[in-house]
């Protein structure tokens, strides 16, 4: 069966089994991950609305825009947030790549406020520090189409648990992905089932060598790993 068809299938089987078909609000680091990753398709404008109306009638969108023009990727990697009422910050690291084959990572400082009910960006700055911060279900997700992204597909399988893996032929899960050229999702909602499991919906957009690119929300089940230094893997879900 073709693989677009399999992973409709399977998105459709996720959501009757009971989780949300619309996908819930954006949290603060929910709206830094879309910020970066509609920077990396140039969807300028869909990243600009990431921003508070006061901060963007105070900056230039042409100017900001101007910012990112050699930028051919930019990707949170690890973030915290802390939320405070109606204010938020968030603290992530960035990871980014150019036109020219340069790369590198900085950490940047986000304020987020919430003016119309939904939570946007009302400052940020760069900075060379950042926490030393654990993983959550939104790097688990992110962290997959990262690696799908740049062709580094063992890392990519190694985004799962180790019972997700046992069900599957990882040469055949590696190989079904060896024709993706453009992976990046956006739109990231995540909903926490408990402390140990969270649900993340994100909308997908793919395009295989040489193909058109499509979008679809796709949904996950992530849950903490345990050990010294619990981190979030992948242990069910929709996508390709």
């Amino acid at each position: 069966m073709h693989h677009r068809a399999l992973w409709l299938i399977a998105g459709a089987l996720e959501a009757a089994a009971g989780l949300a078909a619309t996908p819930p609000p954006e949290r603060p680091v929910d709206v830094v991950f879309n910020l970066h990753n509609y920077i990396t398709l140039r969807d300028y404008a869909a990243a600009w609305s990431r921003f508070t109306p006061e901060y963007r009638s105070g900056h230039s969108f042409e100017a900001w825009k101007s910012g990112y023009s050699q930028t051919t990727r930019s990707t949170s990697i690890e973030v915290s947030e802390t939320i405070e009422g109606r204010s938020a910050f968030v603290e992530a690291s960035i990871n980014w790549e150019d036109s020219e084959g340069r790369d590198g990572s900085v950490w940047h400082y986000y304020r987020l406020d919430k003016p119309d009910g939904v939570w946007r960006i009302a400052g940020m700055r760069a900075g060379s520090t950042g926490p030393q911060s654990g993983s959550n279900p939104r790097l688990a997700v992110g962290r997959l189409y990262y690696y799908l992204s740049s062709g580094r597909l063992e890392e990519a399988w190694n985004c799962f648990t180790d019972g997700y893996r046992r069900r599957l032929s990882k040469s055949k899960w590696i190989g079904d992905r060896s024709d993706i050229e453009l992976a990046v999702a956006t739109n990231y909602r995540t909903v926490y089932r408990d402390r140990e499991r969270a649900t993340v919906h994100v909308l997908v957009n793919r395009r295989p060598r040489g193909g058109a690119r499509e979008a679809g929300w796709e949904i996950y089940t992530t849950c903490e790993s345990g050990g010294e230094e619990p981190f979030w893997l992948i242990e069910s879900g929709s996508g390709r």
